[in-house]
């Protein structure tokens, strides 16, 4: 995502959480029989992403914006402080 590339994950674990389908990048199931709405086969992303080029820079791009946006050291800073603060004033009330 940093890199501003599109991303092509499969739907294992927290992975579809960061990917968003369409969105910035694809989300393919690693079982056929379970494949839910929304969920395309490898080989389609593969096609998908070598056939457009206008694709895969807009699902790059966005990757980018996210990755700023959500992930970025300001970001989990900011995020890891309000922790922190929260811990802090729940023990502050126990006392």
């Amino acid at each position: 995502m940093a890199m501003g590339k599109p991303l092509v994950v499969s739907d294992t674990n927290i992975l579809p959480e960061i990917v968003k389908e369409g969105e910035n990048g694809h989300v393919f199931s690693i079982e056929k029989d379970s494949m839910l709405p929304g969920l395309v086969d490898f080989s389609d992303v593969l096609m998908l992403q070598t056939n457009s080029k206008k694709n895969r820079t807009r699902f790059g791009n966005r990757a980018r914006m996210l990755c700023e946006e959500k992930y970025s050291f300001p970001v989990l800073v900011r995020e890891m402080e309000s922790v922190y603060k929260e811990v802090l004033n729940s023990q502050q009330l126990e006392v």
